[in-house]
């Protein structure tokens, strides 16, 4: 009679879902109610009978609650028969059996646990729990397991302890990645020194050995013996052996099972298993599919309900009902069933699962075409090109580049680039969306990824690089008039052997009554640019010129830069020049500010205009006076107050580097050398002279200022002279600041005002103070009060942070590049700047002028030289070990 009751629902309802029905299908009150209801709702239309139906199901859940707890205190006997008299088919009946049986199968869970906690006891009583769950701790070699994201885990050979408790590791990936000791989920016994080239082989392997039927045999043994076991124990039964392969296979058939065993006890990443009761691993299997069947018989019922009211769209379901139900899950399935149209309802369904399986498809071919590319040599990898010119493979490119810079527009992109990683095999991080752009050859080994983050600007569009050529083609010149000839004056331009852009030059000769005048002759932009043009916007926008070890970026097109601007060796050049005559002591005696036209005599690099200096040569002259105004100049500045701040500097110059192992020219530049000290000096004295130009002249200027620190410099006394007392003292000096009204003292250079006036090429907030004193020349109107030049410097002071931050990251990326390629041998000379924590030491490498910590021995002091090498430098992920050589 019960079934006969609950025949609307499926032939294939599962046997819970039927013992359910039948164990609560009694239900005098609600009974009679629902019957009353249904007949009321046959003359309803359907919606009014929907709502309706779904009023009943929310009323039902309210009270699942009360009927759970009623059960269970009295263990719901599932053995109890109820008769049931022969009722008609109704709806709300029908909903009645499956909230029933919902209650049923919560109940039934919360049984389970009650019973599961007791066997847990009991089996845990049989030995101690200490000596089965020895967690064996983390060390160099291990093999392990540990969760990566929500939804993965990862095989993992450690490296090396990373701080107190993570630990480095190398996934079956290849990536490299620091862990906590919690994300580890099991250490694989028995392994001690794992060979990671083996990993994928073990991991296959042990994919091989799944399983599940040789989970019940031990589950058969270990209940009729009402025992416990660990994994390696499991491993011994059920594979004769408790080696490493066996032991991890076993692992993962305990961690994929839900039907077998329960974990009765955990420490750490070690497990006691215990067998599930005979009564739950056959409900529990069961269980597992029948909510989901429940609830497809929801839509089952609804769906009659819905169409014995319209007998048109029923002969609709009878006729697709076999498609229906084969092609859409449940969720589909009530979608239909609520929809007016069931026939275009299901075409339209139809047609959405035929364009995902298109799409499935679509993204197929595509990982195959990523592995194809990613198992070809470099030199055979197609080119970038390739993969824009299929719309569909360019749009999950770009959603896989977007993810690797963590610059994705929107979800659909970030959804695309995870489900390409996923297909890959590879964690859905950014790192791993990098890794496999560089291995299918879109992105070059050593691609840029703070240039792409950042979104710098690399080229000048066609529109500034044709308005930069039609000035270079007019060849007029309003301060034509004006300029004085010095092209009689030797004049040295000196700069790094790679510079392009020849802003500023030298010349220096020695007056009748010994005083030495000097020439500060700097680039005239203003000769070509004026304020507002198209030209000088991008100028401004870009803030300044970009320097990175592959490759310049011009703040002004490299035609204009490169070639009118620029003060070219032995040609015709426009100039502003600012004379000083000095006296005895170094200070200025005399200045002044003129526009000049010059012929450059030498361009010499900082190494070949030491060498000359070192020579002395009786025909260079000039450069040994040059030299000598320098030294006056700094030993007056250090009367003022000065304070010395000369360290290393590392350039490096990449050639070719789109090839995977490009030349790298790594220089140490000190700034204490005497050419480099010589245009240093040079540089301040122009910029003290142009500051105290404009207080004189009431000229708004981006006037750069330096409190004095409250620091005693003889407080530092101790420490040697050179890079550790200069890194010393920087890291005490007090923010520079910025007056665009009048100068303000510079404590660290020593001198009443300074403005930076030397770089107008490369720098925008020194061309807006030529376009100041320019226009102060010529007897124009000023064209930036001091307001507007402190609004555009606040822009362009932002942009000129943020190309510091990439030429900082891109300097060090190569610094590591080039320690990764040395041999290990090598030892480097090394300074210890301070002690960071306990013998953990900030140490300068001499022969490289980079910064990097390592362990060192008791009884170093600050000042001293260690020797270290490089054990390790990983540059995309900014990573490097050093390790002390200590002599014997």
């Amino acid at each position: 009679m019960a079934v006969r009751a609950c025949s609307l629902l499926r032939p294939s309802a599962p046997p819970l879902l039927s013992s359910a029905l039948r164990l609560f299908s009694l239900r005098s009150p609600s009974c009679s109610l629902s019957l009353r209801h249904a007949t009321l709702t046959h003359s309803r239309s359907f919606h009014s009978l929907f709502d309706a139906v779904i009023e009943d199901l929310r009323a039902y859940s309210k009270r699942r609650h009360k009927r759970v707890s009623a059960a269970a205190s009295k263990y719901l006997p599932l053995s109890l028969s109820l008769s049931l008299s022969l009722s008609p088919p109704n709806h709300a009946y029908q909903y009645d059996c499956i909230a029933s049986c919902y209650d049923c199968w919560i109940s039934s869970l919360f049984i389970g646990a009650m019973i599961e906690q007791v066997d847990r006891m009991e089996l845990l009583n049989e030995e101690l729990v200490e000596d089965r769950l020895v967690n064996r701790s983390l060390q160099k070699g291990l093999l392990l397991e540990f969760k990566k994201d929500s939804d993965r885990v990862l095989l993992a050979v450690a490296q090396r302890p990373d701080g107190k408790k993570n630990w480095m590791v190398s996934d079956q990936n290849g990536v490299t990645s620091s862990i906590k000791p919690q994300q580890v989920t099991y250490i694989v016994p028995g392994v001690d020194n794992f060979d990671q080239a083996d990993m994928a082989d073990f991991a296959q392997k042990a994919q091989d050995n799944m399983d599940p039927s040789l989970l019940e045999f031990a589950w058969i043994e270990l209940l009729e013996k009402n025992k416990s076991v660990t994994i390696e124990e499991l491993a011994e039964m059920i594979f004769g052996n408790a080696g490493p392969l066996e032991s991890y296979s076993a692992h993962l058939l305990l961690s994929k099972d839900e039907v077998y065993f329960t974990i009765l006890e955990t420490k750490g990443c070690r497990s006691i298993y215990g067998p599930r009761p005979s009564g739950q691993t056959s409900t529990r299997s069961a269980m597992k599919g029948s909510f989901k069947s429940m609830l497809d018989d929801v839509v089952f019922i609804l769906n009659n309900a819905k169409f014995q009211m319209d007998g048109l769209e029923r002969r609709s379901l009878s006729r697709n009902r076999k498609l229906f139900c084969k092609h859409f899950d449940s969720a589909e399935r009530l979608e239909v069933v609520n929809s007016y149209n069931f026939t275009r309802k299901v075409e339209e369904l139809i047609c959405r699962k035929l364009a995902k399986e298109a799409a499935e498809k679509d993204l197929m071919e595509f990982i195959e075409l990523l592995t194809s590319a990613k198992s070809m040599s470099s030199q055979d990898k197609p080119p970038k090109s390739s993969w824009t010119n299929d719309e569909k493979i360019w749009r999950r490119i770009e959603s896989l580049e977007a993810f690797a810079i963590d610059a994705c527009k929107n979800d659909e992109q970030r959804k695309i680039a995870g489900m390409i990683l996923k297909e890959m095999g590879l964690a859905k991080v950014a790192s791993s969306a990098v890794k496999l752009l560089i291995d299918i050859g879109y992105f070059p080994a050593h691609i840029n990824l703070e240039l792409l983050k950042l979104g710098i600007p690399t080229d000048h569009s066609e529109e500034i690089i044709l308005a930069a050529q039609t000035l270079l083609l007019d060849s007029s010149d309003s301060d034509e008039v004006d300029r004085k000839n010095l092209t009689h004056l030797k004049v040295y331009a000196i700069d790094v052997d790679e510079a392009d852009e020849l802003d500023d030059a030298l010349s220096a000769t020695k007056l009748q009554d010994g005083r030495i005048k000097v020439w500060i002759h700097v680039a005239d932009p203003t000769r070509y640019v004026q304020p507002g043009s198209i030209v000088d916007r991008e100028a401004m926008r870009r803030g300044t010129s970009v320097f990175l070890p592959t490759a310049t970026y011009s703040m002004f097109p490299e035609n204009l830069a490169m070639g009118g601007m620029s003060l070219r060796q032995g040609e015709l050049c426009n100039a502003v020049t600012v004379s000083v005559v000095l006296h005895n002591d170094g200070s200025i005696a005399e200045y002044s500010v003129f526009n000049s036209v010059i012929k450059p005599t030498y361009m010499l690099t900082y190494e070949s205009a030491s060498e000359l200096l070192h020579l002395n040569l009786q025909e260079e002259g000039e450069l040994r006076i040059l030299s000598e105004a320098a030294n006056l100049r700094s030993h007056w500045r250090r009367q003022q107050g000065a304070v010395e701040t000369a360290t290393l500097d590392t350039r490096i110059k990449v050639s070719n580097p789109e090839d995977p192992e490009p030349s790298i020219k790594l220089y140490v530049e000190n700034q204490a050398d005497p050419a480099m000290r010589l245009v240093s000096e040079m540089m301040i004295l122009c910029g003290e002279a142009i500051a105290t130009f404009g207080s004189q002249n009431d000229i708004p200027l981006p006037y750069r200022g330096q409190p004095q620190s409250d620091m005693n410099v003889s407080d530092f006394s101790h420490l040697p002279e050179g890079p550790v007392r200069s890194f010393a003292l920087v890291r005490v000096m007090r923010a520079a600041e910025i007056d665009f009204r009048k100068p303000a003292r510079h404590g660290v250079l020593g001198i009443p005002g300074y403005v930076q006036f030397t770089s107008p090429i490369r720098r925008y907030v020194d061309l807006l103070a030529h376009y100041q004193v320019k226009a102060f020349l010529r007897g124009e109107p000023l064209p930036f009060t001091a307001g507007k030049l402190e609004g555009i410097a606040a822009v362009v002071n932002e942009n000129v942070r943020t190309v510091r931050k990439l030429s900082s990251i891109s300097l060090r990326y190569w610094i590591l590049e080039y320690l990764r390629r040395q041999p290990k041998e090598r030892t480097y000379r090394a300074l210890v700047l301070k002690f960071m924590k306990d013998r953990i030491a900030a140490l300068l490498l001499v022969e490289v002028g980079f910064q990097a910590s390592s362990w060192i021995s008791v009884g170093t002091q600050i000042g001293d030289e260690v020797i270290v090498k490089v054990v390790e430098a990983h540059p995309r992920d900014d990573i490097i070990f050093l390790k002390e050589v200590v002599k014997e």
